[in-house]
């Protein structure tokens, strides 16, 4: 792994709130080793907005688990930690990964029956990496995806800020769920997250529209759904099912509820803000590259009209569900240290029963984001 000091509370690195400020596992209130970092942007993670706080003269984050941890999972952890405090892993040996890496792999569209026209020569596929047959069972769990930088757009789609609407777009295509190796894969178009970094393969920590087999972290078959999953946005619960934060089913009066794989349809997730009094959330689904948009709601509820969305999905400020906007400065200390609604982008999982390569493959393309003036 590695290792990076400064100076902390001296010039641009991060000021540590708390006036006893230790090392301990635990500890009582803030000042007595339960402190925390004022700007998760300053606390050692890679940002192009801080080009010089490398990190802090502290622990940046630790995990604690069982002595039988196995090789695997600790090589998640060690990518998790590399990717997030941009540290060069030594080694990969037992860590599971797309094809191409978390970017997935170019596609070429006309390779592909039923090809989705107009969108160029490629697409992006992403499918575990090959591996031999005599080799480690390490595929049992894979994540790849996208999220915008803070550079992107002169940082517009960074900590957006609750005057904006948000819009996430994307073509998706779901290929060979049948495979006797997969037990739940999914792509999911992903608002106002926490962390681009889940806990688990469908553990999201921000809204998001998902399309594939996964509900509440379980494979639900081989026949590809979109929910919308709204989980905990606490920061000891964040990206978890409790508090009634489990995934709802959708279907649309149009497209119906069931949908296939070897078929490309077109995603959209929609995040509207009230100012900080709560975010309506609108989920979209198309057969005809985005031409048509065909509005998805709770399976078994009527049709939805403009204006007339339910209100469960109605994020009021006071739900566990609730993320706020960067601009919040009424938000719940007690939830969260610092306003957490804060990446956007798409996040692609993949696991496998025996740790084999699953040949199960996710195809996207055209990942668009949008913001309105609300």
């Amino acid at each position: 792994m590695g290792q990076r000091v400064i100076t902390a509370n001296h010039g641009d690195t991060p000021v540590i709130t708390g006036r006893f400020r230790s090392a301990r596992i635990g500890g009582y209130r803030y000042d007595y080793g339960a402190g925390y970092i004022d700007d998760p942007d300053k606390a050692g993670a890679k940002d192009e907005n801080q080009p010089n706080n490398a990190s802090f003269n502290d622990l940046a984050e630790w995990f604690v688990f069982e002595d039988n941890l196995s090789r695997q999972r600790r090589q998640q952890m060690e990518r998790y930690l590399s990717d997030k405090y941009d540290i060069e892993m030594s080694s990969s040996t037992y860590l599971s990964e797309m094809e191409g890496g978390p970017e997935g792999t170019a596609q070429v569209h006309a390779s592909l029956s039923s090809a989705l026209s107009g969108n160029g020569t490629y697409c992006r596929a992403y499918y575990q990496e090959a591996t031999s047959s005599n080799a480690y069972l390490i595929q049992h769990e894979t994540a790849g995806g996208g999220f915008l930088k803070s550079t992107a757009d002169s940082g517009n789609f960074y900590k957006v800020q609750s005057q904006s609407a948000i819009s996430l777009r994307m073509h998706v295509r779901a290929e060979s769920l049948n495979d006797a190796n997969h037990t739940g894969s999914q792509v999911a178009l992903v608002a106002k997250a926490t962390s681009p970094f889940g806990h688990g393969i469908d553990g999201i920590k921000g809204y998001a529209l998902k399309f594939g087999t996964l509900k509440d972290n379980y494979d639900q078959g081989d026949t590809p759904k979109f929910r919308l999953s709204l989980r905990n946005g606490d920061q000891w619960l964040d990206g978890k099912t409790s508090e009634s934060c489990g995934d709802i089913d959708l279907s649309s009066s149009i497209l119906g509820e069931t949908f296939a794989a070897d078929t490309w349809y077109t995603m959209r997730l929609d995040v509207i803000p009230s100012g900080h009094n709560y975010d309506r959330i609108r989920a979209y689904a198309s057969t005809d590259a985005g031409s048509t948009w065909n509005e998805l709601s709770a399976s078994g509820a009527s049709a939805l009209a403009q204006g007339a969305f339910p209100s469960s999905q109605d994020i009021d400020r006071s739900s566990p569900k609730y993320r706020y906007w960067c601009n919040d400065n009424r938000y719940n200390k007690s939830r969260v240290p610092t306003p957490n609604g804060i990446h956007n982008g798409y996040y692609v999982t993949l696991s496998s029963s025996s740790g084999h390569t699953t040949g199960t493959k996710y195809y996207v393309d055209g990942f668009t984001a949008k913001l309105d003036t609300v």
